[in-house]
């Protein structure tokens, strides 16, 4: 039975995503060298729409055939991705939320400006997202087809139960993204860590959340005059989350019941919904002209049977993260795809541990004996190198 994997990436920059995001970042040399590996083995990157009529009506595929795809529409895939699928003659996809995509139409410089001598690779761009002159550039280029990712790719407030809070060392980003999507989405990373963190009031309540797609959502009260950020204010700002025992005593300041929230309803939950899905699928359409996007990526991976039965209404078929490979008679309106460790060259200064993770994945799906064995060295180079290389960028 013929298995074909998608091979999932984020960020592939030399400048590591912020926060949380950290995770979600590779170098550039891990891809690099994956692609070689590929061409090396004589492995083969199919489009997701060849995938789907594979698994949908049995259309063949070359042998090692595999998708790669990026996720988030981050600015480096433009700037590294894009020449480099180019470069070694492959193909992907990516996943684009158009909330997140920026109005400017000037299209970036990229790593091939700077093999032509054209460019210093400092110069680079470094963190953002692409705009719709870059992705349709790379659609017409046939290197990078644009699917959905949904309309906002958020999380809401689902109760009026307080989690935490925004503060220095763990900023809430998506707080920031909900104050005002427009002008903060496509472009917060492009500021500092510390600029960012500043756009909403220390103390600022986080309440009980999930994924935009995954609940209906409640409206809280405006965060900006609530009393506990009231309360840090008075209390040092900044400094006042360096003193033991913070948050119980933030938390004191609470005595009144918690209030109840209006919340959507079912009706008006599957009505957002809808907006995620077909909204976001309009707006790629008409921004790419002639490009049909028949497919939709879960953010996170989080679905469920009603969110799934709406979004088919706008899609061919939905993505997951579960860590499985869909095969004919599986489900093709439901494809699975991998993840595998990419951030070894930030904890580690080593390329070679990514790359042998992301070779370990292919070969474990082709039932391959030593795939295990890699996957295993793989991991014992990023644990040991984390202890002993942290901090070397000279990557090797």
């Amino acid at each position: 039975m013929t298995r074909v994997p998608i091979l999932s990436f984020h960020s592939v920059g030399d400048d590591v995503l912020p926060f949380d995001l950290r995770h979600l970042s590779t170098h550039p040399k891990v891809l690099e060298k994956s692609l070689r590996w590929l061409n090396r083995h004589h492995f083969t990157t199919i489009s997701l729409e060849h995938l789907f009529f594979h698994l949908q009506e049995g259309s063949p595929v070359p042998d090692r055939s595999l998708v790669l795809a990026f996720d988030d529409g981050y600015l480096d895939n433009w700037c590294f991705v894009h020449p480099l699928l180019k470069k070694y003659g492959h193909q992907g996809f990516i996943l684009v939320t158009p909330e997140f995509v920026p109005n400017e139409t000037e299209v970036r410089p990229t790593i091939e400006d700077v093999w032509q001598g054209n460019l210093s690779p400092e110069n680079l761009p470094k963190r953002g997202y692409c705009n719709w002159e870059e992705l349709r550039a790379m659609h017409e280029a046939g290197t990078l087809k644009t699917y959905s990712h949904s309309m906002t790719h958020t999380w809401w407030p689902t109760s009026s139960k307080v989690v935490d809070f925004h503060r220095p060392n763990a900023p809430w980003i998506p707080g920031i993204w909900n104050e005002n999507p427009i002008h903060e989405k496509p472009y917060w990373m492009t500021e500092s860590s510390a600029e960012i963190a500043r756009k909403l009031p220390w103390g600022t309540p986080v309440f009980e959340n999930a994924r935009s797609q995954c609940a209906p959502r409640v409206f809280p009260p405006a965060l900006s005059n609530h009393p506990m950020v009231e309360y840090v204010r008075k209390h040092g700002g900044e400094d006042f989350f360096k003193k033991p025992g913070w948050k119980e005593q933030l938390l004191s300041t609470q005595t009144a019941p918690v209030e109840s929230v209006p919340r959507e309803s079912q009706e008006d939950y599957e009505t957002r919904l809808r907006f995620e899905f077909g909204e976001s699928r309009r707006i790629i359409e008409q921004e790419i002209p002639g490009h049909t996007c028949s497919f939709f990526a879960w953010p996170g991976g989080e679905w469920n049977e009603t969110t799934q039965k709406i979004a088919l209404e706008f899609y061919d078929a939905t993505l997951t993260t579960q860590h499985h490979v869909t095969i004919s008679g599986e489900d093709p309106q439901l494809i699975h795809r991998l993840f595998f460790g990419q951030r070894s060259p930030e904890l580690t200064g080593l390329i070679w541990p990514s790359v042998w993770k992301f070779t370990a994945r292919l070969l474990q799906h082709g039932g391959h004996s030593k795939a295990r064995i890699r996957n295993w060295i793989a991991n014992c180079a990023i644990g040991l190198g984390k202890c002993f290389l942290k901090g070397n960028r000279n990557y090797r």
